[in-house]
C-alpha cells in the first residue's frame, strides 16, 4: 500500500493555504479538505513530493527560503514560470525536468 500524503505538510513547505494548494492540484478547496485521500488529490500531492525533493536538493532549507523560490523565482526553462505556476498549469513533470536539471548543475554532476 502506498502512503498518502498531507496536504496540510505539502502547504506548509510551500507556505500556501490549504484554498491555495487545492488550486495548484486543481481540485476543489473541498476535495482536498474533506477527502485527502481521492486519487485526485493523492496524485497532485504526490506531484508537489516529488518537486519539492528535488527543490529541497538544490535548497536545502525546508523553510522561507524554498517557500519563496518556488513561489518567486522565474525559471526561463519554465518560460519565466515559477515552479507553483507550472505545477498549477499541470506541467509538475517539466517543473521536475527543470529542477533535476539545475540540481545535477548546482551539485556538479
Amino acid at each position: 500500500m502506498i502512503d498518502q500524503l498531507s496536504p496540510q505538510v505539502i502547504a506548509g513547505k510551500l507556505h500556501l493555504t490549504l484554498d491555495e494548494l487545492a488550486a495548484t492540484i486543481r481540485v476543489h478547496r473541498n476535495t482536498l479538505r474533506l477527502h485527502p485521500d481521492v486519487a485526485s488529490v493523492q496524485t497532485g500531492l504526490w506531484e508537489w513530493k516529488r518537486v519539492l525533493d528535488l527543490l529541497e536538493w538544490i535548497i536545502p532549507d525546508d523553510g522561507p527560503r524554498l517557500a519563496f523560490h518556488a513561489r518567486n523565482t522565474p525559471i526561463r526553462v519554465l518560460e519565466g514560470r515559477t515552479i507553483v505556476e507550472a505545477v498549477t498549469a499541470g506541467q509538475a513533470d517539466k517543473a521536475a525536468r527543470s529542477l533535476q536539471t539545475l540540481s545535477a548543475g548546482a551539485n556538479g554532476g
